[in-house]
């Protein structure tokens, strides 16, 4: 009785011991879209819009600018962003105004009144969501993918990076459809890469013909505090 005694006591000293098993903790992942008053970030962009008599090209600088806040009566906080672009980095014009809202688990960026939902937390390679989840248009499923933490963007001091799928249509008789963003840790936005093509597959003068289209290019040239 007493042996058994001792053994049961042993046991229970045994198991009261041992740590408790931790919690394992994912970063969300804000940080690859910080938010601050007064922050910027300049790019270089290429944009090239297609149409039946062939392409028109633009390049210019864009300047991003959180430039003001607001918050809602449910605490919710909408940052105003002012962009405006320059053929030279010199004289700059207002071009547009889009906000931003971060949430729990989703960065909402509004373009030209459409809300989109860029970036989803935690931030996981392979994860997905419906990237029109916050607007009326058909659902798009976006998707994380990892980069290498020596990507080629010199700008970023050697960042760790993610990129965003939004779509991945590889060309066909009918369109192309290949569009990704990239986020820097500690920056944000370094660089989107759109090419949508629609092409000509009927009753056109040659098949496979441009009917509509557009690529841009944009990089992060420069960022940091207003």
């Amino acid at each position: 009785m007493m042996r058994n005694s001792l053994i049961l006591i042993f046991l229970l000293l045994l198991f009261s011991c041992e740590e408790e098993p931790s919690a394992i903790s994912i970063a969300p992942g804000y940080d690859f879209f910080p938010v601050e008053m007064g922050q910027y970030r300049t790019y270089w962009v290429e944009e090239i819009n297609f149409g039946a008599f062939g392409g028109d090209t633009s390049r210019y600088f864009l300047n991003e600018v959180i430039s003001d806040s607001l918050v809602s009566g449910d605490g919710t906080v909408k940052y105003l962003v002012e962009r405006f672009k320059s053929t030279d980095s010199i004289d700059w014009k207002l071009d547009s105004v889009w906000t931003l809202q971060r949430f729990k688990e989703t960065m909402i960026v509004t373009e030209n009144n459409i809300p989109y939902a860029k970036l989803t937390f935690p931030v996981i390679a392979g994860k997905s969501w419906d990237g029109n989840a916050f607007n009326s248009q058909p659902e798009k499923m976006y998707y994380y993918q990892a980069l290498s933490e020596t990507a080629h963007l010199q700008s970023t001091g050697g960042s760790e990076f993610i990129e965003v799928i939004i779509e991945d249509i590889e060309e066909n008789i009918v369109n192309q459809d290949e569009r990704s963003e990239t986020y820097a840790k500690g920056i944000g936005l370094v660089e989107k890469d759109y090419v949508t093509f629609h092409f000509c597959s009927a009753n056109c003068g040659e098949l496979g013909e441009i009917q509509s289209g557009r690529i841009l290019k944009q990089n992060l040239v420069g960022y940091g505090p207003n």
